[in-house]
């Protein structure tokens, strides 16, 4: 392993507190009976490890997952496309160094952004990676790498001239500190963001309803072996910190997750450590404030990594969660309005662990969810599995 990277779990453990997610209480209109999910068997590289973390749909017949592979003891990057039939592997940025792509964002299938981390084979901190998807094929995008080491974790795209990436650096001193990058159409720069009092903060998703509207959510620790949701607000000049509730009960309150659907109209998402393990933890901003709403926990610990919204009452969250068996097993959840629901879908076999990192339901008729399965101990294929 190289010192300072972050690494995202492994579908045959369930990692902290990961992303959930909700709507507001102002959506209230009930979904229609929910659809059938069944798994789309995906293209896979030739690796021992291979994970896709996120998916972004522009249209019916277009979707980007990246992640990454890892064999011969090199981790590189992954995309793979689906063309409306077939899901294919796409040419990745050739790195010299390896890495990684832990988020995507496309406005169009002509037009994407990918975001991850980079770094050398001999080891050291982690560089910021950025490539961009132009209707033909993925190059890779000069981004600046504050700090010791920084990488990304996160990429949100209103358009093709504005786009807001999140992550965290190492500061001189070695500490975590959030990050934002954006992009104005021909370079991406560092834009100033605020931290907490602690021995650490970090940024893990963000979402932009406009170009002057965001929100990115995270992760602050204001001492060691405690955790405490981290909510930062974009309003088109300055980043602020926007005051967001914990479970009073835990130590451990976290946000990995979020999506607006209009400026006063968010949902952040993540878990905390509860008295039976990871517990799904769910928020909303109504404009005014944050609140915890109620989301849905099945039997074993659990955890939601991400979610999608066709509209304000038509949303879907996957994740993972522990069978009885102690395997670990994917989780969809489904918004009702006024609280989430676990929902009927298949799981791989052979597994001996599987998870769903990331979904996109922009498109109703195109609902993707990705993640990884693990066949045997040691190994790991990708997974995606789409609602009919």
């Amino acid at each position: 392993m190289n010192p300072g990277r972050v690494l995202r779990p492994r579908s045959y453990a369930i990692a902290g507190a990961i992303a959930a997610a909700a709507l507001g209480a102002q959506m209230t209109v009930a979904l229609a009976a929910p659809e059938m999910w069944m798994i789309v068997p995906p293209p896979n590289p030739a690796a021992t490890l291979a994970t896709l973390a996120s998916v972004s749909c522009p249209d019916s017949t277009s979707c980007f997952a990246v992640g990454d592979r890892f064999a011969h003891g090199k981790d590189r990057p992954l995309v793979e496309r689906w063309d409306g039939t077939a899901w294919s592997v796409v040419a990745a940025p050739d790195l010299a160094v390896m890495g990684s792509l832990g988020a995507v964002s496309c406005v169009s299938s002509r037009s994407c952004m990918a975001v991850g981390d980079s770094f050398a084979p001999t080891g050291g901190l982690a560089r910021t990676l950025i490539a961009h998807w132009d209707g033909g094929s993925w190059s890779r995008i000069a981004s600046p790498t504050p700090g010791q080491g920084a990488m990304l974790a996160g990429v949100s795209c209103v358009d093709t001239s504005n786009c807001a990436a999140v992550g965290e650096l190492t500061s001189a001193s070695g500490i975590q500190r959030t990050l934002v990058e954006r992009w104005n159409g021909s370079t991406w720069s560092v834009i100033a963001s605020p931290n907490p009092s602690g021995v650490g903060s970090s940024l893990s998703s963000v979402s932009c309803s406009t170009a002057s509207a965001c929100f990115a959510v995270g992760e602050h620790e204001p001492s060691q072996q405690t955790g405490r949701t981290l909510v930062e607000e974009w309003n088109g000049a300055s980043w602020t910190v926007v005051p967001s509730p914990n479970v009073s009960s835990s130590s451990v309150s976290k946000l990995g997750g979020v999506v607006c659907t209009a400026p006063n109209a968010c949902a952040a998402v993540g878990s905390y450590l509860g008295a039976q393990g990871s517990t799904t933890l769910a928020e909303t901003w109504s404009g005014t404030s944050w609140r915890v709403v109620p989301s849905a926990n099945v039997a074993g610990n659990g955890s939601l990594f991400s979610v999608s919204c066709a509209s304000a009452n038509d949303c879907v969250a996957v994740g993972v969660h522990a069978r009885s068996t102690g395997v670990n097993a994917t989780l969809i959840e489904q918004w009702q309005g006024t609280r989430w629901t676990t929902v009927s879908h298949p799981n791989p076999t052979p597994s001996k662990g599987a998870s769903l990192l990331g979904v996109d339901c922009r498109v109703r008729a195109t609902c993707v969810a990705v993640g990884d399965n693990a066949p045997t101990a040691s190994t790991e294929s990708t997974l995606v599995e789409q609602r009919q």
